[in-house]
Formats: C-alpha cells, structure tokens, sequence
C-alpha cells in the first residue's frame, strides 16, 4: 500500500486531484490491475467481460470520460459505418452495466466513464509514485512491485477490427515501459546512496541491463552497489560484462569513469576517503645578509 498523498493523473487526463492513495486503495470497490496482464476485480472478486467491453473500461479509466464516438472510432475500424459502430458500442456498454454497479458507471448518451472516486488503477499508484521525486525508498519499491509487466500485456492479440484502440495502447505501452525504467534507476541511485536496500538496488540495475544491456552508466552503477555490499568480485565481473556489451553492441571501449572505478574497486579504494596530500616541509632559505625584521617576516 502507498502511504502518501499526491497529485495524480493516468496519462492523458488533463486534470489532477488531491488524493490519498491509501485511502482509495482501500475504498474503492472497482480495481483494474493494468500493468501486465490485465485484471478486473470487484469487491476483491473477479469480473468477467467480453474483449470490448473490458476495452471501453480500460481506455476510459485511463483516458476518464469520453465521447460515445470517440471510443466507438478507436474500436471499430473504419469499414464500419459510425452509426454500425455505435449500435455496437451500446451492446458493450449494456454488458458493463450488467457486471457493474451503477455507483461505478457514469455514462449518459453522449459519454463514458467512471466515477473517479469507485475505482483505482495500479497504474494510477505506480505514476504517483514516479512524479513523487522525494518520496520514501519503500514507496518506490511498492511501486516497482506493481509493475507486473507492460501494459495490458498481449490484450491487443485479442481485439478484431480495432486498429484505433490497438495504435493507443501501444504507444501508451511504451510511455509507461519508459516512467518504469526511469523508476527503476532512481531507485538503484537512491539505495547506492543511502547506502541499504542494495538487494533492491542490484536488482533494479538487472531489470533495466535486461532491456539495455550496453548502457555503461547502469553497468557503473551496478558495479557501486555490488562493491558497496561487499561484493567486489561481483563488481569485478560486471566490469567485463560492461566491456563485453560495449564491444559487441557498440564496438566501443568503456569510458574513462568505468575503468577508473574498476581499478578503485580492484585496489578496494572504492568509498574511501582520499588521504590528504601534504606539501613536504622547506625551511627557508637563511638570508645572506640581515635585512631588518620586515625582510625576515616576510620570508
């Protein structure tokens, strides 16, 4: 659970509200699981619907309240008259009133939506946590654990004749796979910095060289939390791992940071303070004839 009030917004909404997560964690009776494969439970049960019909719920949840015809557009291509894709629309809509409860709907003829305060999103808690720069190490990794995989993971597979719907969702997909990755290396930066959670850290700099494998400033940074926790024959090897991706993906040599860190690390010089340097000790010279007390002062 996230235990902070801010500002949220899924994207595309233009306008924010003051909420508190936990709160409405607690109190809404509609939950949309939507990163990864996608879940809809109601009052802690599972709601089963049609394909459509979850995909008019999803886009408005994310979206808030839209056109009749807008969502009608994105769902149906365009060898469908407007009319042929609206009178579908209503089927659609008829089965969500039938799996809803008329508190979480607020459709009219014109309109779709939900009421913003019967539902959540995980996607809705895991952006507040990403546009909460200050926010606590824990509330980042209960973010982190909400992201079970991208968005609506493999649901595009099983919707027919929405090219609209289809080209939403995956840039929408691609926006919050980037907020994740963004996430994930403020968390590992966060842990190196207050020096615990390094597990997390670790494991923050894995997910994201799984996706970027020849990104040397995350090599660099795993190398730091790895020696940090004592680990510097791990540290030692994430080196060559950096060396290996950056020949091979970019036929290029690690930066002069990486190397020095890796000799800091071999040396076990990494995090210790630098011993003073002190210019040795000359006596002045004796002059070769007294001058009065002025000249000696200022030798």
């Amino acid at each position: 659970m996230l235990h902070f009030s801010v500002a949220v917004a899924c994207p595309g909404q233009v306008s924010y509200s003051e909420v508190e997560i936990d709160v409405v964690l607690i109190m809404a009776p509609l939950r949309l699981s939507l990163l990864g494969s996608p879940q809809i439970t109601l009052n802690d049960r599972a709601v089963r619907l049609r394909n459509k019909a979850q995909a008019v719920l999803f886009y408005v949840a994310v979206e808030g309240r839209q056109s009749r015809r807008v969502i009608a557009g994105n769902l149906w291509s365009e060898r469908h008259t407007d009319q042929t894709a609206l009178d579908r629309l209503r089927g659609e809509v008829h089965a969500l009133r039938q799996a809803l409860p008329q508190p979480v709907l607020a459709i009219d003829s014109e309109m779709i939506g939900l009421n913003e305060a019967a539902f959540i999103t995980d996607l809705a808690s895991f952006y507040a946590a990403w546009g909460a720069p200050d926010a606590s190490l824990e509330t980042y990794a209960e973010a982190l654990a909400l992201y079970r995989g991208p968005l609506l993971e493999g649901f595009e597979l099983e919707l027919k004749d929405a090219g609209g719907y289809v080209d939403w969702l995956l840039e929408l997909r691609g926006a919050v796979e980037q907020r994740w990755l963004q996430l994930l290396h403020r968390t590992a930066e966060r842990c190196l910095e207050q020096r615990r959670r390094l597990d997390l850290g670790i494991d923050c700099c894995q997910r994201l060289l799984a996706v970027h494998l020849d990104d040397e400033e995350t090599h660099r940074l795993l190398m730091q939390l790895l020696a940090a926790g004592g680990q510097t024959s791990a540290a030692l090897r994430q080196f060559q791992e950096c060396v290996r991706a950056l020949r091979e993906l970019q036929a290029s040599e690690p930066s002069a940071a990486t190397v020095q860190l890796y000799e800091q690390i071999q040396q076990q010089l990494y995090g210790k303070e630098p011993r003073e340097q002190r210019a040795p000790f000359l006596a002045p010279r004796a002059p070769e004839h007294f001058a009065g007390r002025e000249i000696l002062l200022q030798q």
